[in-house]
Parts: structure tokens; sequence; C-alpha cells
């Protein structure tokens, strides 16, 4: 329908320059009514075409080669594309081919010896958290000196003992240790902790607050026997707020004050 397009737009433009030519406009109008001869062959074809598709077993090719008189390659399929050959170029020795980096895997922490009732988590590999889980160790998250951010433990609790009283039994006898004392742990009877001082017996006490309401004479009995029978007798309270509430009792130490109480214990040289 092209050609007809391009006609018309000429005759339209002629018939714009001379308005009075009637042989112009007798030629559009001849034009015109060839353009609607021919949209109405294309129709009657175009419905043949659907028609032998729709009521025959003949196919595409078969209907328009019928239809139109002609060997259409439309509908043949697409030739396939041969792989092409790999460039057999050397690649020069200048050339320095650099492949991405796979992400290496996180490494487990190494191995240490499980010797000790309290363990730092982050120093444990998975098979020695595993073991120590099947060994009833307790997971707690807590900071040892209130000086830092909660960190997670692994620690052995004795008999009818918490997970938070059992780490700051092993805490302060770490600590003593490191100042060349060998203190003793009790279970069941007498001050938590006993170490030797200038041939002076002195002991820390760690109370978790767990007695202070319904056992409140028991407490004094207790800290009162203490202070008789030792030289020097402390009371460690884990929460801070508890500090004089117990301070009634004896001599108070907390979190951030332990390390300092302790020096004071240091063992000299011989």
């Amino acid at each position: 329908m092209e050609e007809f397009d391009s006609k018309e737009a000429e005759l339209r433009q002629s018939a714009r320059k001379s308005q009075t030519d009637a042989r112009i406009g007798e030629a559009l109008a001849t034009l015109q009514n060839e353009r609607k001869a021919r949209i109405k062959e294309e129709a009657q074809k175009l419905d043949r075409f659907l028609e032998i598709l729709c009521t025959t077993d003949k196919g595409h090719k078969e209907a328009e080669k019928e239809v139109y008189a002609v060997d259409s390659k439309f509908y043949s399929k697409p030739r396939e594309k041969k792989p092409r050959k790999k460039s057999r170029r050397r690649v020069k020795a200048s050339v320095k081919i650099i492949k991405p980096e796979s992400p290496s895997p996180q490494k487990e922490p190494r191995e240490q010896p499980l010797i000790e009732n309290l363990y730092l988590e982050k120093n444990l590999s998975l098979k020695q958290r595993e073991l120590l889980l099947a060994k009833e160790y307790k997971r707690l998250k807590i900071s040892p000196f209130g000086d830092s951010g909660a960190a997670y433990y692994w620690v052995k609790t004795r008999y009818n003992e918490s997970k938070e009283h059992a780490f700051f039994c092993y805490l302060i006898e770490a600590e003593l240790k490191k100042l060349g004392k060998e203190p003793e742990m009790n279970v069941n009877n007498g001050p938590d902790l006993v170490f030797e001082h200038e041939d002076e017996m002195n002991c820390i006490d760690i109370e978790t607050g767990k007695n202070l309401k319904k056992h409140a004479e028991f407490l004094q009995a207790k800290f009162s026997r203490y202070r008789q029978d030792y030289k020097t007798s402390f009371i460690f309270v884990t929460k801070k707020e508890m500090k004089y509430r117990y301070s009634f009792y004896g001599s108070v130490v907390t979190r951030s004050t332990l390390r300092e109480v302790l020096s004071e214990f240091k063992s000299l040289p011989d």
C-alpha cells in the first residue's frame, strides 16, 4: 500500500498548488478507487488463507502457496548458527590473568586442651563446645569485671550451684593464682574461697542475692563466724546494686573493685 500513499501524497501536494486543475482531482479519485479494490482483494485472500488453515490439514506454507501463488520462506525454521571456533592466538607472556579470589572459609579457633572449669567461648572450637555441652557445662553471657562488654563463657557448676556463682568462684580463684596464692574452694561448708597470706588465713564468700530476703538471720550468723575465724573476710556481690545491703554484714567487694582489693595480697618474691 505504500505505492498508493506515495502517489496520493504527490497528487494532494499538486492539488494544493493548483486547485483549479480538474485532472488532478480525477486522478486522485481514481487512485482512491484502486486502493479500495486492492484492499478488498487482499482481504479476500486473507480470508481464504485462514479458511484453508481452519478447515483443512494443510500447513501455513501450503496455504500461502495456494492463495498467494508463492513459496515463501517465512515459515521455515531459522538456520542454526554454527558455534564459532575458539581463537588459537597465544596470550603474550606480559599479560597476567587475574582470577577472582574465592572467599576463604571462616577458620575454627585453634583447639586448646580442656583442663579447667571456665572457658571463654571465642577460644573454643565447635567440637570443644559440643564436648563441654556433653559434660553438662553451662553457657552464660557476662562481664567479669564490669568494665567491658559481656562475652559468652562455658562454666562447670557444682552441687546445687548457679552458673553465675560458679563463674565468679573460678574467676576469683584464677585471680588469686596470678598473685601466687593457692586458694581452697569449698562446696558446702565454709566460705567459697580460702587463701593464706603472711601465715594468716583469709576468705571470700560470693553472694548472688538469693538469700538476702529469706535468710537474713542465717547471713548474719554466717558472716559473723567468718570474721572471727579469718584474718580478713570479704563479701563479693555479683551485682553492684547489692553493695549497700550486704555492707551491713561485712566488707563488700564488687566486680570493679575486685582486682584492686586482691592486689593487697600479692605474694612477695622469695
